[in-house]
């Protein structure tokens, strides 16, 4: 092997190793949303308040999947606003079975007790695409109209969502749930749904095979 052709491997390699995919998590709704090409929001306001089974299916714009807890659900109505709540306060909320090619799922996550807000309640919300590591969110202390937490999986499309309390007496709560895409991935990992369009390097790729060419282009003036 020459010494340009060393070279060009060793940058190969790192390039690859750089071009991971990740899960991106956001706190603010203006931005994720500004991210998706396509998307459908659930306000829940069509259910009964009360005790519902598990899981409950739920689908539009092209995209569908459910919501389970191992204790059952309960519809929640705060102030004229219906939310879906576990009916065990720590059993996990678990968002599955999704479909479409959703590589972006989010939304407002909470606790209640007695149909009050329970800002002293802590816990986490965790996405998974079966692709890279799960990533999660802190939820402390959040309102209705404050706890926004969203993912966007730059790999294979979303396969749950799981909101568990880690801190408090308060059952996790969702409202306004979102899942979409943001086109630009494929239908790897995904909870049975494919994606649409290929794969778009991230900005990161693009810089390591510019420095590839260059390495190589440098290494051959060299020779």
């Amino acid at each position: 092997m020459t010494r340009t052709q060393r070279i060009a491997l060793i940058l190969t390699l790192l390039c690859a190793g750089n071009a991971s995919a990740a899960i991106l998590t956001y706190t603010d709704r203006t931005t994720f949303l500004g991210a998706l090409s396509s998307y459908f929001e659930n306000d829940l306001q069509s259910l009964s308040a009360g005790a519902l089974g598990s899981p409950q299916a739920f689908s539009g714009s092209g995209f569908s999947y459910q919501v389970a807890s191992a204790g059952g659900l309960y519809v929640v109505d705060i102030s004229g606003d219906r939310s879906l709540a576990t009916n065990l306060n720590f059993t996990p909320l678990v968002v599955q079975n999704l479909a479409g090619g959703i590589n972006a799922i989010g939304g407002y996550f909470f606790f209640n007790s007695g149909g009050a807000i329970q800002t002293s309640t802590t816990g986490s919300v965790t996405a998974a695409n079966g692709v890279d590591p799960d990533s999660s969110l802190t939820v402390t202390a959040p309102t209705s109209l404050t706890g926004f937490y969203g993912f966007i999986s730059t790999g294979g499309n979303f396969t749950s969502l799981t909101f568990a309390n880690t801190g408090g007496s308060g059952f996790p709560n969702l409202d306004d749930l979102i899942v979409g895409s943001t086109g630009q991935q494929g239908g790897g990992g995904g909870g049975g749904g494919g994606g649409g369009g290929g794969d778009v390097p991230e900005p990161g790729t693009f810089a390591l095979v510019a420095f590839v060419l260059f390495g190589v282009g440098l290494a051959r003036r060299k020779a």
